[in-house]
């Protein structure tokens, strides 16, 4: 049975509080799913956002301009609400490094801005409103922090994945699909969860998907752990993405899903990197995704 996917509809009533976040640091990216209500919203609409005047750090909307903060001196309009048609969902992302941000929607990279070294804010955390300002008008999902600034392929690669395994960058990650609950859950076992103020969960969310590592020898798929695709020697490497397997390919060999397949082609303990690396090098083997 699917489990069904929800995410929070502030209409500029609710918001979700994280108390006592630690400090952004001075490398860091902000991720957050958005769904906007409206093509224009009120001035300093906040939508991952901390800090008042000299401490605001973060995402906020004025009319209808996207705007980021590094306090008064570091504010900057990074994306106008044209690119966010109502009824759609988008992803953003902000990557902080030294004394610029670097700004994706849905995962490509759009511009780079300078707005100063990061004012590392401890004011308290909010996503749907700035402090006492304006309140975000949209479904707001899949939330994230890191304490590092991710480069294009590292962007690219997780904005729209569910991130599995041990990611040591990783702050904080709430999917914000409680469904009916008052406390939203950080994923990363950090603990900085949150609390949910008005707003109504709904059934509707964006794409995001699970991706299984798998190498392919002639037309079978074994299972790699996804911990070694973090190691160098296949950093360089390029998915086959031309050639996932699909649900023909598993009813072809007697399989009825994925998991039945690495039940039985489970190499996990039997390779490590390196060995999988020379199988690769030598034609014999090549990666591929598979998407669950």
């Amino acid at each position: 049975m699917n489990k069904k996917k929800y995410s929070l509809n502030f209409k500029s009533d609710g918001y979700i509080f994280f108390d006592n976040f630690p400090k952004f640091g001075d490398n860091y990216t902000l991720q957050i799913w958005i769904n906007s209500n409206s093509n224009s919203f009120n001035a300093w609409s906040g939508l991952f956002m901390r800090g008042d005047l000299n401490t605001s750090q973060g995402l906020y909307w004025y009319g209808k301009d996207l705007c980021f903060t590094n306090a008064v001196s570091g504010r900057v309009v990074i994306d106008t609400v044209d690119n966010f048609p109502i009824g759609s969902w988008h992803n953003i992302t902000i990557a902080h490094e030294k004394q610029f941000i670097k700004y994706y929607r849905d995962g490509n990279f759009i511009r780079k801005f300078q707005v100063g070294k990061s004012i590392n804010s401890l004011d308290d955390l909010y996503i749907g409103v700035w402090d006492n300002y304006s309140r975000y008008n949209g479904k707001v999902s899949e939330a994230r922090v890191w304490s590092k600034a991710l480069n294009d392929q590292e962007v690219l690669f997780t904005y729209n994945k569910e991130l599995t395994g041990n990611n040591r960058h990783l702050v904080a990650h709430w999917g914000i699909n409680e469904g009916n609950l008052t406390e939203i859950y950080d994923y990363s076992n950090n603990g900085y969860n949150g609390r949910v103020y008005g707003g109504e969960w709904v059934e509707d969310s964006p794409s995001i998907y699970c991706y299984k590592y798998l190498i392919k020898q002639d037309s079978n798929y074994y299972s790699i752990k996804p911990e070694y695709i973090q190691e160098e020697v296949f950093k360089s490497l390029i998915l086959d993405g031309g050639k996932k397997p699909n649900r023909d390919d598993f009813n072809k060999y007697g399989f009825n899903n994925l998991n039945d397949l690495l039940i039985e082609y489970n190499l996990e303990k039997l390779f490590k990197p390196a060995d999988i690396l020379k199988k690769i090098n030598s034609g014999k083997f090549h990666i591929v995704m598979m998407e669950m």
